[in-house]
């Protein structure tokens, strides 16, 4: 509706009516339009903190930043630690001497020094130790407290005088010294390293041998001195009860409310990295650029206008302690000049900042310069032709021209001059005025445009090429091409190069015919701001942006290119910013005068005007980043391998943020608004994760939030050292081997015969162990068998590895080292049995001739009875070697039970059995006639490898049984 409303009123002053019936109409509407306006905006650049955050009392009388960027406000009832996300007070319970906290330093160490009214306390961040009288402290009540460049600590009291401490040594500096009064409230050491003390009586300097004070005789505003800066100048500057007064080493001067302080009282003090000086009074802060002064109050933000302490942290913003809570401020902040200020009229055509850093507001009731404090406002009654300022230039010579309804005024800075037609003028009406790089004045007008190069003039129009004599805009390109957009539906916009014109509309690619305003980028772009959108052209190719694409308006009244190459677009909706690939606009929410902003322009500090038909709107942007803090981080120590964090604009910052994460210090992440990082499979190590955030001006963290963490996801490697794989154990057994670890937590030996699912614990312990004993095993209580060893290490990250061996149970004869298969050495020989002592064989030393692995095997079932006769009464065995040639015969003895007892009558069965082989193809044969032959076994000699079998000479119906009980040895 408003820019249907304004449209609507440019229209009429195009077609020619009066400017009296024109600004009749247009202030119809503008009123009409006002019903619906919101009210004034205030500052958004403030935030409060109170007890119900986290503070330990509303009465702030100190603040400082330490070095991890926490905010440390020392409070009536202890200090209060803000990290951007949580808070923690410190009181006399967790070690602080008095609650009452006056003042905060941090030493090169990082230790914390809190100066109360009963001594000093030394926070090293686990551990709290206090300094009163009765370790060389002047007095308990301190007031102020410094570091020296030598590391030296200085602490100002109040009737102590100034106490120096070195780490070992104290001493203190009273009157009977040099100093000017006991009673110290402030001080500073500045660039030359002499120590400046603000007492009740003056300021003294001490330069480490001598000392000087400076009081009111010598140009000191008051004795009285709370408060002492060093501005970067080298000036210094002291906050008395009278003022401030800045000593540039030579010379005095005294500021007071005359110049611009809003109180005398000045209670502290800080410069900020702009150089600004701000001085918290009884009656708010006051800023001072050096040329301006500025004060902010409740009205503005600030939540009581007693301002204890002023402190600028690491990103930028000022934090000030009062006796009512703590407020921040990030600079940012709108505030709309009206004709209540100084202004001519509310409906400001147009804007221009001077070569003097001067502002220039052409408005409907002449036009108004704003020099930073103060305002005035010319008219016809100056000089000025008309007072519908419409557009103004600066020419190289400073002369300042204003486009008006009756003609173009000049205005040295002394006198005035307006050329109308009679002049060589195309009409009476301006609507914009260009400089050309010949120092040509052109002057877009309501019949064409004409040029006037000092001393002749000439008008171009539709007949020389001029798309429409409705000129409303113009540019010059680097290539000194000129471009005029005008103002008729079936007009569009014209390059003139000097000789040829070329008209270019929609049907090339611009965005609408109405072209209100253009712009050359730093890159040498384009851009026009027309009725249909924001029009691009790079040359060759036209893109047009729309509400579509996030502009605030498709009518573009006014356009222009920040110090950092932001675009910024004056629409019928608001200011759009464009930073190349995100728009924000700002409207009357954020503090706009009025949405349809006419004009706009960029002052020397970096602030931003826009003129409506709401008056003059200055907007401070938030030149502020904001500090990124983990809203969860991976732990310093862990085992996981796939890890996540989230990320957060602390300190109660809300925008619209992009964040960026970076690990290890590799490449920075795309920015997203996504505030989560996560990564898979991240190696053992220790790793340092990156997280930063800005907001949506750009303003990027330069200190981005990091945390160091350790990934260990590998297990321990204990290590079996004995027994080995597969070794026979009997008796106690002593298991060695070693547990080291870097993290070792607990170690468990376990056994289990082999195959069983659940173990026995042998031993445990929480004490490592390397190439010791782990475990002494008493295998008697085992059963023989084959067993599975385990060792088993855990770390403090309860991560487990082990280390397993199989192994023999061996405590009942035939040992496994006798028992089949296994190796008899041709030196010694050797005994060998089945399992179960069935068979038993014995190779006297040298029966091989190297060593062999013999083996004895249950051979297949053959016929029990031979041709002979003869009866097997016992299993055939497989008697076999490898390795070595048998040189020897070995004798080998089989064990049975009674075999034909009951065949032979009281003589035994024992004399019908004999010894067969099957060594060779034709089947069993007689081997030899036994010896040794007893009622439970039979012996034979052996000099090959064979199969044998025990047979009856007589033929028995009942079969006999291996026995395998006898554990004796047959003689050799």
């Amino acid at each position: 509706m408003i820019a249907k409303a304004l449209s609507f009123c440019r229209t009429v002053k195009k077609i020619g009516l009066s400017g009296v019936r024109w600004k009749r109409w247009c202030s119809i509407l503008a009123a009409f339009v006002g019903l619906f306006a919101p009210a004034e905006f205030g500052w958004c650049g403030w935030r409060t903190f109170t007890t119900a955050d986290g503070l330990a009392n509303t009465s702030v009388s100190t603040v400082l930043e330490d070095r991890s960027e926490s905010i440390w406000f020392g409070t009536q009832d202890g200090v209060s630690r803000y990290d951007g996300l949580t808070w923690r007070a410190f009181t006399k319970a967790d070690g602080l001497v008095d609650n009452y906290v006056t003042s905060i330093v941090e030493d090169r160490s990082g230790n914390l020094w809190f100066g109360t009214l009963r001594g000093v306390s030394r926070y090293d961040g686990f551990a709290w130790r206090t300094f009163t009288i009765a370790d060389g402290l002047g007095a308990d009540f301190v007031v102020f407290m410094l570091e020296d460049h030598s590391g030296n600590l200085w602490f100002g009291m109040q009737s102590g005088g100034v106490s120096r401490y070195d780490g070992s040594a104290w001493r203190t500096f009273t009157a009977t010294d040099g100093l000017v009064s006991n009673n110290v409230y402030s001080g500073i050491e500045d660039r030359s390293g002499n120590l400046w003390f603000g007492t009740s009586e003056g300021v003294s300097r001490y330069d480490g041998s001598a000392w000087r004070t400076f009081t009111t005789f010598d140009g000191l505003g008051d004795n009285h001195v709370h408060s002492i800066v060093e501005d970067r100048s080298g000036n210094l500057w002291f906050g008395t009860d009278m003022g401030v007064s800045r000593y540039d080493g030579s010379a005095w001067r005294t500021f007071t409310t005359v110049d611009g302080l809003v109180d005398n009282g000045i209670h502290s003090m800080v410069e900020d990295r702009s150089g600004n000086l701000w001085f918290g009074t009884r009656l708010g802060v006051s800023r001072y650029d050096g040329r301006a002064w500025r004060t902010f109050t409740t009205a503005d933000g600030l939540v009581d206008n007693y301002v204890l302490s002023v402190k600028e942290d690491h990103s930028g913003n000022l934090w000030f302690g009062t006796p009512r809570n703590v407020s921040r401020y990030d600079g940012s902040g709108w505030r709309t000049f009206t004709t209540g200020d100084g202004l001519g009229d509310n409906y400001v055509h147009s804007i221009l900042k001077d070569r003097s850093g001067n502002l220039w507001f052409g408005t409907e009731v002449g036009v108004s310069r704003y020099d930073g404090s103060t305002w005035r406002t010319f008219t016809t009654g100056d000089g000025l032709g008309d007072n519908h300022v419409h557009s103004i230039v600066e020419d190289r010579s400073g002369n300042l021209w204003f486009g008006t309804e009756v003609g173009v005024s000049r205005y040295d800075g002394s006198n005035w001059r307006t050329f109308t037609t009679a002049d060589g003028l195309g009409s009476n009406y301006v609507r914009s005025i260009l400089e050309d790089r010949s120092g040509s004045l052109w002057f877009g007008t309501g019949r064409g445009v004409s040029r006037y190069d000092g001393s002749t003039w000439r008008t171009f129009t539709m007949t020389d090429g001029l798309a429409d004599d409705y000129v409303v805009s113009m540019l010059e390109d680097r290539e000194g091409n000129l471009w005029f957009g005008t103002g008729e539906d079936f007009g569009g916009l014209s390059r003139y190069d000097g000789v040829a014109w070329r008209t270019f509309t929609t049907a090339d690619g611009l965005g609408d015919h109405y072209v209100y305003s253009m712009l050359e980028d730093g890159s040498g772009i384009l851009w026009f701001g027309t009725g249909g959108g924001l029009s691009r052209y790079d040359g060759s190719n036209w893109h047009t942006f729309t509400t579509a694409d996030g502009l605030g308006s498709n009518l573009v009244s006014s356009m222009l290119e920040d110090q950092s190459g932001n675009l910024w677009l004056g629409t019928a909706a608001g200011a759009t910013r464009y930073d190349g690939s995100s728009w924000r606009t700002f409207t009357t929410s954020d503090g706009l005068g009025d949405n349809d902003v006419q004009s706009m322009v960029e002052d020397r500090s970096g602030n931003f005007w826009f003129g409506s038909i709401g008056g003059a709107s200055r907007y401070e942007p938030d030149r502020v980043a904001p500090q990124t803090s983990f809203l969860s981080a991976p732990p310093r120590l862990t085992p996981a391998r796939d890890l996540s964090a989230v990320f957060v604009a602390g300190f109660g910052e809300t925008d619209r943020f992009e964040f960026s994460a970076r690990l290890d210090g590799g490449a920075w992440s795309p920015w997203s608004p996504i505030s989560s990082w996560f990564y898979a499979a991240l190696p053992d190590g220790i790793h340092r994760l990156e997280g930063r955030c800005r907001d949506s001006l750009a303003n990027t963290d330069l200190t981005p939030a990091n945390v160091t963490f350790e990934i260990d996801a590998t297990p321990p490697t204990p290590v079996i050292q004995a027994p080995s794989f597969g070794q026979p154990l009997r008796g106690t057994v002593a298991v060695l081997g070693t547990t080291v670890d870097a993290r070792f937590k607990s170690y468990i030996v376990a056994v289990r015969p082999a195959g069983n699912a659940s173990w026995d614990s042998l031993a445990q312990s929480p004490s490592q162990v390397n190439n010791g004993i782990l475990a002494n095993w008493n295998t008697t209580s085992f059963a023989d068998g084959l067993y599975d060893l385990r060792l088993s290490v855990t770390d403090s990250l309860f991560l487990t590895g082990t280390a397993q061996v199989a192994v023999v149970v061996d405590n009942n004869f035939p040992f496994a080292e006798e028992t089949t298969p296994a190796v008899v050495t041709a030196a010694s020989g050797g005994d060998l049995f089945t399992t179960k002592q069935e068979v038993h064989l014995y190779f006297p030393p040298h029966a091989f001739d190297k060593d062999a692995l013999v083996s004895i095997a249950q051979a297949e079932s053959e016929s029990d009875t031979l041709p002979s006769g003869a009866v097997q009464v016992l299993p055939a065995y497989d008697i076999s070697w490898g390795g070595g040639t048998l040189r020897k015969p070995a004798t080998m003895r089989v064990a049975f039970s009674g075999a034909g007892s009951t065949v032979a009558g009281p003589r035994g069965a024992f004399e019908h059995l004999s010894v067969y082989d099957s060594a060779g193809s034709s089947g069993w044969e007689r081997s030899s006639r036994p010896f040794g032959s007893s009622s439970r076994s039979v012996s034979t000699r052996i000099s090959g490898a064979a199969a044998f079998g025990v047979m009856t000479v007589i033929s028995i119906s009942r079969s006999v049984t291996p026995s395998g009980v006898s554990t004796s040895r047959p003689e050799r």
